[in-house]
């Protein structure tokens, strides 16, 4: 006999968002962290203080909401006004 539930519509639709939510939030939180112990590895060996850990961490942060803002971000495929090859808003070839 089924469990109650599993075979009813929109019970599972989510699972596939919340597993990319789920990846994108470990993706940002690992960049975050190697980055912050490069730098402090490299602060350790250089003796620099704290800075390239600091500059290592942000620029791991940088890198990780690039990434999340890409795999967020509207796909080209799915809307026709900005398609691959299209111009951005405002522009025209027309009349050159």
């Amino acid at each position: 006999m089924n469990e109650p539930g599993v075979n009813e519509p929109g019970v599972n639709e989510d699972r596939g968002g919340s597993l990319k939510a789920l990846g994108l939030g470990w993706s940002l939180g690992w960049r975050v962290v190697a980055g912050a112990l490069l730098g402090y590895l490299a602060d350790a060996y250089l003796g620099s203080g704290p800075w390239l850990a600091l500059l290592g961490g942000l620029g791991a942060m940088v890198s990780g909401v690039r990434n999340m803002l890409s795999v967020l971000g509207p796909d080209p495929a799915q809307d026709p006004a900005r398609g691959a090859g299209s111009s951005p808003p405002g522009s025209s070839d027309e009349g050159t």
